[in-house]
C-alpha cells in the first residue's frame, strides 16, 4: 500500500501497488514500450511555507519526483 507523501516506481514483474484515496490525489505514469511505471500519492497541490523541497505530500513536488524516477528507471519521456 502506498501511503500519502510517497511514490513507487517499478518494471515488469514487480509486485502490484495500490493506494487508498479520500481527498488525496494519485497519479500513475506508464511507458508500455519499456514496461516501466510509477505511482505517487499526494495531499495538497502547492507546497506550504516551511515544507522541504523533497516533501512528496505536495503535488508540485510529487509530480516532478515521479517523472524523474520513471525516467531514471528507463522510461522514455515521449
Amino acid at each position: 500500500m502506498l501511503k500519502p507523501g510517497s511514490l513507487c516506481v517499478g518494471g515488469r514483474g514487480c509486485a502490484p501497488v495500490w493506494t487508498p484515496l479520500g481527498t488525496c490525489v494519485a497519479a500513475f505514469l506508464y511507458d508500455s514500450a519499456a514496461g516501466i511505471g510509477g505511482l505517487n500519492h499526494f495531499m495538497l497541490a502547492q507546497r506550504s511555507r516551511g515544507a522541504g523541497l523533497d516533501d512528496l505530500r505536495y503535488g508540485v513536488i510529487a509530480m516532478d519526483a515521479l517523472l524523474d524516477e520513471v525516467l531514471r528507471a528507463g522510461a522514455a519521456r515521449r
